[in-house]
Parts: C-alpha cells; sequence; structure tokens
C-alpha cells in the first residue's frame, strides 16, 4: 500500500485542483492515505476529508505552514490537529493574507511593464479558484495570467518576468513576508492536539546531507516532531537512502508525499510513499496526547 500525505488543492494560492478532484486522482493511482496539506489554510479539509470518505481512503487532517525560524522562511507540515480550533484559524488567516498584501507592490510594476490591471485579473478569479469563497489576487495568479494572455509565452518566461518584478517590488523592502514564527505554530499545533514536522529538508541544502542532518537535528531539539522523509526533492539527492537509514535512526515522526499543485488534467506523476509512515505519526499522535505539555 500507498500514501501520499502532501499535496495542494486551490485552497493554496498556486494549486488547480478542487480536494475532491485530488481525492479522486490518488485513488485512482493506488494512494490508500492521503492527507490534504494547502499552504496556511485549512479551508479545504473537510471537503477532502469527506471525499476521502466516500473512496475508501484513510485521511489524516494537515496544513503546511510557512513559518520564521533564525531568520528565513521555513515550510512545516502539520498533521493530526483540530482544523476547527481558533488559533490554528487564526494564524491561517494571518498568514493566508500576505498573499494579497505582498501583492500590492507589484501591482504597479505590472503594469507599468506589462500593461496588465488589478481589473484584468480580477476578472478571471472566479474561474481560476472555482469552488473556493473570496479567492485573492498573488503573484503565482499573476504569473499563469501572463501566459494565458499571450504576453508571455511559457511558464518559464513568466516565471522570469515575475522574479524580476518581485526584485523591483521587494528592493527596499525589508521583510516582504511576515509569517509567524516556528514556536507560534509549533504550539498551535500540539494544542489543537496535533504534530509538526519540518517539510522537504534536503530541498535548499541541495547535495550537503550534512547541512540536512543538522537541520533536522536543529528543529527536533526545537520541539518538532518529525521530517517530511519521502519528498521529491530528498529522493532526488544521491545519498537518499543513507538519509532514511539515519531518518529512521532518529524514532521521530516520518512522512512522505508528492507535493503536486498540479492540474488535474496534467498531473502524470507516479510519486508514491511507503504506508509504514503513518504509524510513525500515529505514534507521535499518542505520544502527543500522553505528554502534551512536551514542546
Amino acid at each position: 500500500m500507498a500514501v501520499d500525505l502532501h499535496m495542494h488543492s486551490l485552497f493554496s494560492v498556486d494549486g488547480f485542483s478542487t480536494p475532491e478532484e485530488l481525492m479522486e486522482i490518488m485513488a485512482g493511482k493506488g494512494i490508500t492515505t492521503v492527507s490534504l496539506t494547502d499552504h496556511n489554510s485549512v479551508d479545504g479539509v473537510e471537503r477532502a476529508r469527506a471525499k476521502a470518505r466516500q473512496l475508501g481512503l484513510g485521511f489524516v487532517t494537515g496544513a503546511e505552514f510557512d513559518v520564521e525560524w533564525h531568520g528565513s522562511e521555513q515550510h512545516m507540515l502539520a498533521f493530526g490537529f483540530d482544523p476547527a480550533n481558533t488559533a490554528i484559524r487564526r494564524i491561517c488567516a494571518r498568514h493566508f493574507a500576505q498573499y494579497p498584501l505582498n501583492f500590492e507592490r507589484f501591482l504597479p510594476i505590472l503594469e507599468r511593464r506589462h500593461g496588465i490591471t488589478r481589473e484584468q485579473l480580477a476578472a478571471g478569479l472566479a474561474k481560476r479558484y472555482r469552488t473556493k469563497e473570496a479567492p485573492v489576487l498573488n503573484k503565482w495568479y499573476a504569473r499563469e495570467f501572463m501566459v494565458t494572455a499571450g504576453i508571455s509565452v511559457d511558464d518559464r518566461a513568466a516565471l522570469a518576468a515575475m522574479s524580476a518584478i518581485a526584485s523591483e517590488a521587494e528592493r527596499n523592502v525589508a521583510t516582504p513576508w511576515v509569517w509567524s514564527d516556528l514556536e507560534t505554530v509549533r504550539d498551535a499545533v500540539h494544542a489543537a492536539g496535533g504534530i509538526i514536522l519540518i517539510a522537504h529538508p534536503t530541498k535548499f541544502l541541495r547535495g550537503r546531507m550534512r547541512d540536512q542532518m543538522r537541520l533536522v537535528e536543529a528543529a527536533l531539539a526545537g520541539g518538532i516532531d518529525g521530517l517530511e522523509l519521502y519528498h521529491p526533492a530528498n529522493m532526488a539527492e544521491p545519498h537518499f537512502n543513507e538519509f532514511v537509514e539515519e531518518a529512521r535512526r532518529l524514532g521521530c515522526a516520518l512522512s512522505g508525499g508528492s507535493d503536486t499543485h498540479t492540474d488535474p488534467n496534467r498531473d502524470k506523476s507516479n510519486f508514491s510513499a511507503p504506508d509504514w509512515l503513518v504509524e510513525t505519526i500515529a505514534n507521535a499522535l499518542k505520544r502527543r496526547v500522553s505528554h502534551p505539555k512536551e514542546s
């Protein structure tokens, strides 16, 4: 049996599928346990859970949070928490508000460089984020718009154009993104009955296993419950098998997922992770219930 515990629906600003479509895709691939881990949002969780139940899939409540940790941005995966928890909802609302707030700096540059107006972008929001209430303008959506409007020839060209705009927009901004610190998110997840894991720990330390393990060990020392082990970025590392051995020796919670964001009509990946990962998550959740004050 195989699992996928890291995926994004259109409740993430850069996701394409509805929660229901994602569950159907996973069932079609033979995945048996899933978790919807939208960026800074739990709004799609109950829809995904209902569809997963209908399809006979195991389901783990999840989310992926941006956090500030030692002066830099880091992604954290949360599992098994109460998605209705007030503190979790408050963090999600604060973080999600960063997307349109950050994009306000992009708008005048987009119009000056490419003739794209707020009104043009807003006109397509409801169609792009179908079934999502009150979608917001953001740089990922604007990048897609540049391709569909014929302003950029392809995704790569749009990415380059948006990167140039970001450089100008954020030139004199000390903190373009303002995320909660790791401790705040960690404590909220724990108080809501969940666990928190460092996501794709190799992604920004390519080929440097010692540094990757130091990052993981620092996270664990800081009250994080484990790490995402099976992820395309991790699995691309030449030392991945050794990384797995080291991670399993830690005895912490381990997860794995495709990190898919894609349009259901374009998703051709065949990612899967082993189902024993779910047991490590379940064990960590039990420990959290037994020792709720630990962090």
